[in-house]
């Protein structure tokens, strides 16, 4: 059945030793002498297989294969279906690799997960060659109608989640335990870093459940004690409920999901901007990153429930948008004469003019530049006005398109804009 070849070990048929009775005798008395553990055990198998051999010739006999760990036949099904990449090199996935994993480029996604270094005193020694985290399945996707990607952290959990109601309420049954919870919430901690730094745009944290019917927002689950550690922000884990029998026709037919965002919920809705604010917007994206887009988006959201969770990137550079927004009314002040913010000029705003998208683009480098000057100082100089200065100068003059920006008048308001942020946000 298997494809197992039979080994012959001897041409002698088992009547050439005598009757079975003899041969049985013989074996059970070896047995009793012998004290060598790999000769008993088998001289026990040979006389079991001739004890039973009869029986065997007489009754009809059947037997049935299969496994008792079918998680992990659902686990294979998910990974092939949705084409998970942690077995890929990072070089091989969207977006290329950024500066700072570019040593790792040859490395395998799964790779790049820390593993526990384990260390002795004395003698010091250490090994940190040890088991780490390993999600099932890593997707990434790009969103529709957006230059962006998902980067989906996906669980496959063989249970069947449900809630049986009570006189007191409802009761869930089925359902994952608090280690494979705290797990996930550790997988999307584990490659953090590696998403802000390659740019995706989305992230997602999921359990994939076997049902008879799909339910793509069945539910989440949530610790509210790791929500926030340290200064990462955590999210809800959805729970997705798939058509197993679906899934088992894909994997066979050894076809893949076509548009993971179907079975995604929630992922591609993009907000509308009025025209008013389009080109500084679009500048704006240029060197932040759509930030902005996306954090706006933020919070706009009910609670979330798992169905979308952005990277670290948002939080980072929210305090570089605020920096925008406060200097981008100086700088056009200075270029138009006017805050594009309050006053519109035959129905377009500032940047409309000329080359302001270069500007803009300009201003929102420059932002960025402030906030990682900012977040490299102490308390002690971000409270000295001669060194925020300084460093404000310094980005400025850095930037051609800008120098105007660098004149005393300018400076001067410039600083009392950072200054109230930094005094707000910073200190």
């Amino acid at each position: 059945m298997f494809g197992i070849s039979e080994v012959e070990l001897t041409s002698a048929k088992i009547e050439d030793f005598g009757d079975v009775e003899y041969i049985l005798y013989r074996l059970q008395r070896e047995i009793q002498i012998q004290f060598i553990t790999r000769k008993q055990s088998l001289l026990k198998t040979i006389y079991t297989y001739i004890a039973n051999e009869n029986v065997n010739k007489e009754e009809m006999n059947f037997s049935l294969y299969g496994t008792n760990s079918f998680n992990l036949i659902w686990e294979k099904v998910c990974s092939e279906n949705f084409e998970s990449v942690l077995d890929k090199k990072l070089l091989e996935l969207p977006l290329g690799v950024s500066d700072e994993y570019a040593s790792k480029q040859n490395k395998k996604l799964i790779e790049i997960i820390d593993r526990p270094v384990w260390h002795k005193s004395n003698p010091s020694v250490s090994d940190g060659k040890v088991d780490t985290l390993r999600p099932d399945l890593i997707s990434i996707y790009k969103v529709d109608n957006e230059d962006a990607y998902c980067f989906g952290i996906y669980d496959a959990k063989y249970y069947c989640i449900d809630f049986k109601q009570k006189k007191n309420g409802y009761k869930i049954t089925g359902q994952p335990g608090v280690g494979d919870v705290t797990k996930q919430y550790l997988y999307q901690m584990a490659y953090e870093d590696f998403i802000e730094k390659q740019g995706y745009q989305y992230v997602q944290n999921m359990f994939f459940c076997p049902s008879e019917e799909a339910e793509l927002e069945y539910g989440y689950v949530e610790m509210k004690m790791l929500h926030t550690i340290g200064d990462k922000t955590l999210e809800n884990i959805a729970v997705v409920k798939l058509h197993a029998e679906d899934m088992y026709d894909l994997y066979l037919a050894n076809e893949r999901v076509k548009n993971i965002a179907n079975y995604i919920p929630n992922v591609a809705r993009k907000p509308v901007y009025s025209k008013n604010i389009a080109n500084r917007m679009m500048a704006y994206l240029q060197g932040i990153t759509k930030a902005s887009q996306v954090a706006e988006r933020k919070m706009k959201m009910k609670s979330e429930q798992g169905k979308l969770i952005y990277p670290k990137r948002i939080k980072r550079e929210l305090g570089a948008k605020l920096i925008y927004d406060a200097i981008c009314p100086v700088a056009t002040s200075v270029f138009y004469g006017f805050d594009p913010y309050e006053k519109e000029y035959d129905s377009m705003v500032a940047e409309d003019m000329g080359d302001s998208y270069g500007k803009c683009e300009k201003i929102a480098e420059v932002a960025i530049e402030i906030e990682q000057s900012i977040k490299k100082m102490s308390e002690q100089e971000l409270g000295d006005e001669k060194i925020v200065r300084s460093f404000l100068r310094k980005c400025i003059l850095s930037k051609k398109e800008i120098l105007s920006m660098a004149s005393e008048s300018s400076l001067d308001k410039l600083m009392e804009k950072v200054m109230e942020l930094i005094r707000e946000l910073y200190l």
